[in-house]
């Protein structure tokens, strides 16, 4: 199974890739328009996207953040380093442990 390990890990992209872009996404959410997205002129400086768009970006967070579980996930099951009773136990508690985030 470990025949496609490369660079520490079994896909040719690092399942940390995907959390690069989840936290930009978050980034752009909370800069948006909030009280800290103030100039030195005290004008608004977030990106300004309206609450549809945001919504959409809520929605990539979400499910990015749930590819990026399910990659870690798998790809620790590929390079033999979590059995498959370990894959399914840390799949389901990384998952409870995101719903959690996100419906606090």
């Amino acid at each position: 199974m470990r025949a496609r390990e490369r660079d520490g890990s079994y896909f040719y992209l690092r399942p940390d890739d995907i959390g690069c872009i989840t936290s930009e996404i978050e980034t752009l959410v909370r800069y948006n328009d909030g009280p800290s997205c103030v100039n030195s002129f005290g004008e608004k400086s977030g990106n300004r996207f309206s609450q549809e768009t945001i919504d959409k970006f809520m929605k990539a967070f979400e499910l990015l953040a749930m590819a990026e579980i399910y990659a870690k996930r798998i790809d620790k099951l590929m390079l033999e380093e979590d059995s498959q009773e370990d894959f399914h136990r840390k799949l389901e508690d990384d998952l409870c442990f995101l719903d959690q985030f996100l419906n606090p």
